[in-house]
């Protein structure tokens, strides 16, 4: 058999034995064909449900089937450009559950390719990359996201944290990397935005000391620029409709309706029997990077102790970095002192568990490569792939055991009435703050009086029919309010409205019988920031093609 002939069945066998991987992480919701309702569940599925029930070609701007059916803008503050093909498949094939199941499945997939690729562009052997993957992708915290939380903006950004570390780490070295770079942060900005910003603080860091020691500083700049402009130009779709939208609603943005002095850290009295029982789920949730990857952690420290002679600098740094990251997930870190700041509302502590665990699958694999003997080396990869592959099964095992108690899963059967209009309300005017939790139970004040009003609800739109006995009305309806940037009707008939108190529409008529419609009136901005976007990527494809074929 000729080498490459070899090479193409290597790498068919190695994908294949990844799908089979991705399957055994993903067995749970094929086996009981539902989607088990995690934290972040409702308001994942909210999301995609109003992508769903909306005409194709005609995205939602604002929420009006979910959310409470209060007009929330989550559409254009959170990312779901990465939603958009799971929706049309669906709308296609009618089979929800199955679709997102494989979806999962495909997620998990691309976490596996995207470690092997990062690893193996910078010259890493094959038992590193198959390490690396393995102990990254089966990790305690991807578990967490997928079955407790239902992460899917985190799930995705595991995706792309490698792909953008080693891209940064290739094109400061002046080794490419380009692609890869700017593969990872447009995957970044269209899954996760608090992983990029957390990813993007880190390269700065990292930029700022590695140009400080580098001549050829200017060259390195030149490329990093190239990718910036690629990304911003391509993640205009999402980029544009977000900035123009942040920067014009009344009283300012609230990210989330967490309260600001509610802070998730490990705290160990709690989470001990947990964490040592390997489980997903616990009484204050079981926020922790897992017991392997502690234990991995120490076992690598004493094991880069021993061979020292053979640790990199580089290698030295990412060990540092995992203890601090570790460090950074509990109180021995004084958040306290960023109590009732934006630290507090979006949860920094425990997003660091994935920085935790991508460290330490590094290490690992960087020391089973240091041993010398082959037999020694493919036995301890044998075990520590087992190990992590096991107590990932394990730990599902345990969460699917313990859901009927506590949990409500999606199936094809409550598919149809599943929808919660309670979901969290996040990214709306801070006006609304303090009324925000009642909201999506559609309390209205009709003349000082609180009434509770149902909607009829349409593509960024909905009606209200409201009768008093008055002719002079003042209205205040549960619907939030971003801008001017809205068409109000009382029987087809335009009428001015207002901001009031509690960040939603106040509005006065001058009839007894009411038929007010609310409808948003998309910007150029929203209509056509994708034009840019497609632009710019057919642009960057002809370029990647003209260097790799005629340059």
């Amino acid at each position: 058999m000729d080498k490459v002939k070899q090479t193409r069945l290597c790498k068919i066998g190695i994908l294949l034995f990844y799908w089979l991987l991705s399957l055994l992480l993903t067995y749970a919701y094929f086996k009981h064909h539902c989607i088990f309702d995690g934290e972040d569940f409702q308001f994942h599925f909210a999301r995609l449900y109003e992508l769903i029930q909306t005409k194709i070609g005609a995205f939602p701007i604002i929420s009006t089937l979910t959310f409470g059916q209060t007009g929330n803008q989550v559409q254009v503050f959170y990312p779901n450009q990465l939603l958009y093909p799971l929706a049309m498949i669906i709308k296609v094939t009618h089979r929800p559950i199955l679709m997102i199941c494989l979806y999962l499945l495909l997620i998990d997939f691309l976490t596996f390719i995207s470690c092997h690729w990062a690893a193996a562009k910078i010259g890493k052997s094959p038992l590193f990359c198959l390490t690396f993957a393995i102990i990254y992708t089966s990790s305690f915290y991807h578990l967490v996201n997928m079955y407790m939380r239902f992460d899917l903006g985190e799930m995705w950004a595991a995706v792309f944290l490698p792909l953008t570390l080693v891209g940064f780490y290739l094109v400061i070295h002046q080794h490419g990397g380009r692609l890869m770079l700017f593969v990872g942060l447009i995957g970044l900005l269209f899954s996760h935005l608090l992983t990029l910003a957390l990813v993007g603080g880190i390269l700065f860091i990292w930029f700022v000391v590695y140009i400080g020691l580098n001549t050829d500083r200017y060259k390195i700049i030149k490329h990093l620029l190239q990718v910036g402009i690629a990304v911003l130009g391509c993640g205009s779709i999402f980029l544009l409709p977000f900035a123009a939208h942040y920067l014009i609603v009344p009283t300012g943005l609230q990210a989330t309706q967490i309260a600001p002095l509610y802070l998730k850290t490990t705290i160990w009295t709690k989470q001990w029997w947990a964490l040592t029982h390997n489980v997903i789920f616990a009484e204050h949730g079981n926020y922790t990077a897992g017991i392997l990857i502690i234990v991995l952690l120490i076992m690598t420290t004493l094991g880069f102790c021993y061979f020292h002679q053979k640790v990199t600098f580089n290698n030295w740094i990412i060990l540092l970095g995992s203890w601090l990251a570790l460090m950074l997930t509990t109180n021995l870190f004084p958040w306290k002192w960023f109590s009732g700041t934006f630290v507090n509302i979006i949860q920094f502590p425990f997003r660091f568990n994935t920085f935790v665990t991508l460290g330490v699958a590094w290490c690992v694999a960087e020391l089973l490569t240091m041993i010398k003997w082959r037999n020694v080396r493919i036995w301890s990869f044998l075990l520590v792939g087992s190990m992590s592959l096991i107590l990932a099964v394990n730990a599902i095992h345990q969460f699917v055991a313990a859901a009927p108690r506590g949990n409500h899963p999606l199936s094809t059967q409550t598919y149809s009435s599943y929808i919660d209009n309670h979901s969290a309300n996040d990214y709306f005017p801070k006006q609304a703050s303090s009324d925000i939790g009642e909201l999506p139970w559609r309390p209205a004040y009709i003349n000082g009086r609180k009434v509770f009003l149902n909607c009829d609800p349409m593509n960024n739109g909905v009606t209200y029919h409201i009768s008093t006995n008055k002719k002079h009305n003042r209205f205040d309806l549960p619907f939030l309010c971003y801008s001017q940037h809205y068409h109000v009707t009382n029987w087809g008939r335009p009428i001015a409205y207002q901001f009031s108190h509690r960040g939603t529409f106040a509005i006065k008529t001058k009839t007894k019988n009411n038929l007010i419609h609310i409808q948003y009136c998309p910007t150029l901005i929203d209509r056509f920031s994708w034009v840019l976007s497609a632009i710019a990527f057919s642009g960057l494809s002809l370029i990647i093609l003209w260097n790799k074929y005629y340059r």
